[in-house]
């Protein structure tokens, strides 16, 4: 690869890592410190505010395509349309998002079932904080989105992580003076604004040649915006209804304390899986770059080469989830969540299939061709949550898991490589061979050592647990060193 798509990725690694490591940490601080009821009370609450991600209507990855379409062709004037046209938009939304907060405040006791009148009032709290911050936030992300389109993952990295470590200091400090829920809500607000300004500089110092001019907002540039982010407005409502309605299906059909308990083993896949996720998102402005300047073998290559790199991270993350998970779980918030582990390795293996395609989904977007994409993952949220409702009325949250992880599955395995295939005009056999199967090959050998130890020793300790880890890490960093710098799809320059 070369250093610059390195360097992207190491930048958005440093970002999500710290991300993932600090919401890892802070889970467990937070659990303990505010209880069971509260943890539910925030999950719920910001799973659900996190809808208002849906007002969106798909202007962030506009933004991103056609700022690295843009800058490609050094349309300056254009970018500048962009831009513009996508504050004033997020200015409408946030209007918006603010008053669907104060709706949302007023009626939340009859949404929700609350077990006494301090959670109601937190949980209105909550919601108008939450609220607030998403309506500025808004018009912040459109920066971070110009960022994105420029590559500047770096940049963009280090703001995040300064960020999230620095938050989780205060957000700490905070709980050990007395302090609850709510104030962690408030002060992840400040830290997501503070991070979003520091974005804006950082575009505005960078990128002289855009004008930020109402005169700038153009019909037709939203047209175009409009035109690419309707697409993704319902990518972003199926992705709600595949992995955050489990949340307001426990709600409501088992009950507040057990969505602590399904998050937990949730949670630990999202961390898991965001890394992947994180470093295939560098390669949606070269695709894009490819798809402007029309060459289709470097998009094919480019789509091969993100698959690869992520199946190498995605399988072995996932079978050192499935024989350590459960104690990964015990030290993070204590044994009694055991069945947290249950939901995790339910969930894991589909996921792991999912993201080990993620070059695929970054190709559908980068080339706009992700309605069909869209229409797929709105079929599978929509599998998700009927079989979710179905199946937890008997099997409790078990069932929320596997109504999670069936469409999962059938999607990973059928539809997306169907539909990559034939946007790339490639043979199924050529597809898995590219990626998959060369990564499955690697990881065998880890299987079978950390296998052999599970019978030797099926509850192992934390010392041996983590010797086991370092023997299977060295083993397997052996294996792929050379596959890292010699990948069978080559990138092209």
């Amino acid at each position: 690869m070369s250093g610059k798509l390195l360097r992207n990725i190491a930048g958005t690694w440093l970002g999500i890592g710290a991300d993932a490591i600090t919401g890892f940490l802070l889970t467990r601080i937070v659990l303990h410190a505010v209880g069971d009821a509260s943890f539910g009370l925030w999950v719920l609450v910001s799973g659900m505010l996190g809808y208002y991600g849906l007002l969106d209507l798909g202007t962030r990855n506009a933004v991103i395509r056609f700022v690295a379409r843009h800058n490609a062709q050094k349309d300056f004037d254009s970018l500048s349309n962009v831009v513009s046209t996508a504050l004033a938009t997020y200015f409408a939304i946030g209007i918006a998002v603010m008053l669907l907060a104060v709706v949302f405040a007023w009626r939340l006791e009859h949404i929700f079932t609350f077990q006494n009148a301090h959670d109601l009032a937190d949980g209105k709290r909550l919601v108008l904080i939450l609220g607030a911050g998403a309506a500025v936030g808004f018009p912040l992300s459109a920066f971070g989105g110009v960022l994105e389109g420029m590559q500047q993952f770096v940049r963009i990295g280090v703001v995040q992580a300064t960020s999230s470590i620095t938050r989780a200091f205060v957000v700490v400090l905070f709980l050990r003076l007395g302090y609850g829920i709510v104030a962690v809500g408030a002060l992840t607000v400040l830290f997501n604004i503070a991070a979003g300004l520091v974005n804006a500089a950082s575009v505005l110092r960078r990128l002289p040649q855009v004008k930020l001019a109402f005169t700038g907002v153009r019909r037709e540039t939203l047209m175009t915006l409009a035109g690419f982010g309707v697409v993704t407005f319902w990518v972003s409502i199926a992705n709600r209804l595949r992995f955050e309605s489990d949340s307001l299906v426990i709600g409501n059909v088992i009950g507040l304390q057990m969505v602590a308990v399904f998050a937990i083993g949730a949670k630990v896949v999202a961390y898991s899986t965001e890394v992947v996720s994180a470093m295939a998102g560098v390669f949606t402005p070269i695709l894009s770059h490819a798809d402007a300047v029309g060459d289709k073998t470097l998009l094919t290559r480019t789509t091969f080469t993100g698959n690869y790199y992520a199946s190498l991270l995605a399988f072995p993350i996932t079978v050192v989830l499935l024989f350590f998970g459960k104690l990964m779980i015990a030290l993070w918030v204590g044994p009694q969540y055991a069945l947290s582990y249950s939901v995790l390795a339910i969930i894991v293996i589909p996921m792991a299939a999912y993201v080990s395609q993620s070059g695929s989904t970054r190709m559908l977007y980068g080339r706009g061709l992700h309605k069909s994409l869209a229409k797929l993952l709105f079929l599978e949220g929509a599998a998700n949550l009927v079989l979710s409702i179905l199946l937890a009325r008997r099997f409790g949250i078990l069932g929320v898991a596997w109504g999670t992880a069936i469409p999962l599955l059938a999607t990973s395995l059928v539809a997306l490589p169907w539909l990559s295939c034939r946007s790339l005009d490639v043979s199924v056999s050529e597809y898995w061979k590219s990626a998959q199967l060369p990564a499955l090959v690697m990881v065998a050998p880890l299987v079978v050592l950390f296998g052999i130890a599970a019978l030797l020793r099926p509850d192992p300790g934390v010392m041996e647990g983590l010797v086991e880890l370092a023997v299977g890490g060295c083993v397997y960093a052996a294996l792929t060193v050379n596959k890292f710098r010699k990948p069978r799809v080559q990138l092209a320059h």
